[in-house]
């Protein structure tokens, strides 16, 4: 079993934008916000995953090195431009993570 938790530096409701493009692959995040990182025991989790648009070291949380992975994604909160190319970001943003993702499953049960 996985369990997730999102958390964020600076938690905030999903902007409508990502709400949408998250329907598309039928995931309803409409009443979903990440939770503090502050408020979080990172110490008790097998696996940490930073997103941090290659600036890791600067979110000040500390978590054993050997579980954490950084995956450099860009922040969805700076995406700006017409709808078509906010959404087409969004688009390729949310692909990114889905193979991270796949890839780090592979991996835990790999190890199991």
């Amino acid at each position: 079993m996985v369990d997730v938790e999102c958390a964020s530096l600076d938690p905030k409701p999903p902007s409508t934008y990502l709400i949408w493009a998250m329907n598309e692959s039928a995931v309803d995040i409409s009443e979903d916000q990440a939770k503090p990182a502050k408020s979080l025991d990172l110490q008790s989790f097998d696996k940490v995953v930073l997103l941090t648009d290659g600036r890791g070291d600067q979110l000040g949380i500390q978590v054993d090195g050997s579980r954490v992975e950084e995956w450099p994604i860009a922040d969805t909160r700076r995406v700006r431009g017409q709808t078509s190319d906010v959404i087409h970001s969004l688009r390729v943003v949310r692909y990114l993570i889905e193979s991270k993702v796949q890839e780090l499953l592979q991996g835990l049960l790999v190890t199991k």
